[in-house]
């Protein structure tokens, strides 16, 4: 008996042409009763359509006709029921006998899972010992098996052996450095990659990769091809997360079809459909390279100009603030903590949006609308600011501003949603100018040590700033020793080495630098302030900021706002002249009560002879030990003030007068000696 390839719901017919009646529909196959008798309801699967059948209580199987055979009462009713399911027949005896294989368990399972026995064996699937379904081996962190997971029959979704833990599917082989392996979800996806000729395929226990897994696949080209759903999707990107510093590169394969809610289609649902092995072999092929938080990378697109082209070019500067700040450049305003840099950057707001001169110095040639969002002073801090810099402008801060906006809350550069509701906010006001203030708060979780991932981040939020037309300003601090490396001092001005963290000073292309020129007096700041950029503007002052006192109830906090720029050099040759002619009143000064002492001190000797002509300089000198200079100040003065008279002697010997001085007061002291 020959029969030809099984016509279409082969099983369903031969089951109603036997009477053999099934418990019940699981997927593509019926449940029933074992042909063996083997005592069971419903472990015998029949398929609705190639007529294969297997029981999972004894573990026989096999095909149409070994099924017919079983429940007929010889060949004749045999023939009838296959025929009668659609079976063409003969009566060719052998090849009737080549119909009696039977069906291998595993291969019985991997055809309805929708892959083949052989890619099953690949991972290591083995008949379980009771013979009911088959079970693949697990593997852990370190790379040894761990546990187990078993298939017990074509509906059931397996399951991993109770209390052991989850792992890895493995290929028969672990990665390595400089492969390229893909990842799935499940050994069945996995199997069924394995067997379209992706060999080096890793399945997943779960939608993403543990952390405790990702050394295994360091140096490795990862090739993440999830299911269509919302869920795996973002399981992929976690996986990315988690990989980001161990594997070589990252691609992300998106599967054809929408994109559901859950329980989106699978490897192998799209391998079931027409085309579907060409549909599965382009999603991978054009998978897209993701960042290390799992966001697909722009495709890159190079334009070239030529020299000529570059020269007829028209690009010119547009100032915001001439010669400190021009539009589409990211700016950085950098300095140590208490150092006044939210309230230059409300000034600046401030300036920009009503066309005021910044610090009553810098020209701004039009009005722009400016956001200032700051997530650190507080917004009765600002408040105050805001007021005393309106008011010091002559303007009325609950009318003229208008195009200032503000705000307490900080975006995360790091998340691109949040770049993404940034975008937004420019838009729907038309910002000219954003501040972010500042920019530790708004890093998330970037490491400010790493300049790739540093770098990353600024150059994404900057690139969402170009695209809007918006120009991004970031304060910023230094260090904690600002100069310390080059030997300057912490009074000198400022360079961009001095920020900290990596990757802003290289990043930004201007900058404004504030540190303190002179210690703080209550109410009164000396600012170093440095401006710099890559057009080429360059200019060093110094800057005084008169805040007054504390006074609630005029500003709600200090009183005023009053700045004036110098240049840094004539404000260093103010300093040095102001310092030296007070060291010379402080040398004046200390002089002065020093030979009041040393006069007092010779009162007081000359008291002691008072029967005496009088004494002479040198004679008091000697007795006191002091030198000619200090001995004459002291002498000229106690003349200028009638302490004692200078007179002439005749000593013995001598021919010529020798002055002596003596106390004009005939009071005498107790001697000092």
């Amino acid at each position: 008996m020959a029969f030809s390839p099984p016509p279409a719901n082969a099983g369903q017919r031969l089951a109603e042409a036997l009477s053999w009646k099934p418990k019940r529909r699981e997927g593509h196959n019926l449940a029933g009763t074992c042909p063996h008798a083997c005592g069971t309801s419903d472990a015998c699967k029949l398929h609705i359509d190639k007529a294969l059948w297997y029981c999972f209580s004894c573990g026989k199987g096999g095909g149409s006709y070994t099924f017919a055979k079983l429940l007929s009462w010889g060949d004749e009713s045999c023939r009838d029921a296959l025929a009668a399911a659609g079976f063409e027949t003969s009566s060719d005896s052998q090849q009737r006998t080549n119909l009696l294989d039977t069906v291998d368990p595993i291969d019985f399972l991997a055809h309805a899972k929708g892959t083949t026995g052989e890619a099953f064996r690949a991972y290591g699937a083995v008949l379980q010992k009771d013979g009911h379904g088959i079970k693949f081996p697990v593997y852990g962190p370190d790379g040894e098996r761990c546990s187990g997971f078993t298939l017990n029959s074509p509906q059931d979704k397996g399951k991993n052996l109770r209390g052991m833990p989850a792992g890895l599917f493995w290929p028969g082989q672990r990665a390595k450095p400089g492969e390229t392996w893909y990842m799935v979800e499940g050994v069945k996806d996995a199997a069924a990659l394995w067997s379209l000729g992706y060999l080096n395929t890793v399945g997943l226990n779960t939608n993403h990769l543990a952390a405790k897994f990702c050394h295994l696949f360091q140096g490795v080209d990862i090739i993440v091809v999830p299911d269509r759903d919302e869920p795996s999707e973002k399981g992929a990107k976690t996986t990315a997360k988690m990989l980001a510093g161990h594997s070589r590169s990252l691609r992300i394969a998106q599967l054809p079809g929408p994109l559901a809610p859950s329980h989106g289609d699978d490897v192998r649902d799209i391998l079931r459909l027409a085309g579907g092995r060409e549909m599965v072999d382009r999603a991978i092929r054009l998978a897209r390279p993701v960042d290390s938080h799992g966001e697909f990378l722009e495709q890159p697109e190079f334009e070239l100009i030529s020299g000529p082209q570059l020269h007829a070019a028209d690009v010119k500067l547009d100032p915001i603030i001439d010669r400190v700040l021009y539009a589409q450049q990211p700016c950085v305003i950098g300095g140590p903590s208490k150092s006044l840099k939210t309230s230059l950057l409300v000034e600046m707001a401030i300036s920009i949006s009503c066309r005021r001169k910044f610090l009553d110095h810098f020209w701004i040639p039009e009005k722009r609308k400016v956001a200032l969002l700051s997530g650190e002073s507080g917004l009765a801090a600002l408040q105050n600011c805001y007021r005393r810099i309106c008011h010091s402008k002559g303007l009325d801060p609950a009318v003229d501003a208008a195009g200032f906006f503000l705000s307490e809350s900080l975006p995360r550069l790091d998340r691109k949603d949040h770049l993404d509701a940034i975008g937004r906010l420019i838009a729907a006001h038309g910002l000219d100018v954003l501040i972010l203030d500042p920019l530790y708060l708004a890093a998330g979780e970037a490491n400010s040590a790493s300049l790739n991932e540093m770098g990353a981040m600024l150059r994404s939020a900057n690139s969402m700033c170009l695209k809007t037309g918006c120009t991004l300003i970031l304060a910023h601090h230094t260090i904690k020793r600002p100069g310390l490396l080059s030997n300057r001092g912490s009074q000198e001005p400022l360079e961009r080495e001095d920020l900290h963290g990596s990757g802003i000073g290289e990043w930004c292309r201007q900058w404004i630098l504030l540190n303190r020129r002179l210690p703080y007096h209550p109410g009164l700041h000396e600012m170093n302030f440095v401006i710099g950029g890559s057009a080429g503007h360059s200019s060093h002052w110094s800057l005084s900021v008169d805040e007054g006192e504390f006074s609630p109830e005029k500003f709600g906090g200090l009183e005023k706002w009053s700045t004036k720029l110098s240049p840094l050099e004539e404000a260093k040759e103010f300093d040095r002249i102001a310092k030296s002619q007070e060291r010379a009143a402080d040398r004046k000064e200390k002089t002065a009560i020093t030979t009041a002492e040393d006069t007092a001190t010779i009162q007081d000797y000359l008291s002691q002879t008072p029967n005496l002509p009088g004494c002479g300089k040198r004679e008091i000198r000697l007795a006191l030990h002091w030198g000619d200079h200090r001995m004459s100040r002291a002498i000229d003065l106690g003349l200028a003030q009638m302490l004692w008279c200078e007179t002439a002697i005749i000593k013995p010997n001598r021919k010529t007068p020798y002055p002596v001085y003596k106390l004009i007061s005939s009071n005498t002291q107790q001697p000092l000696f």
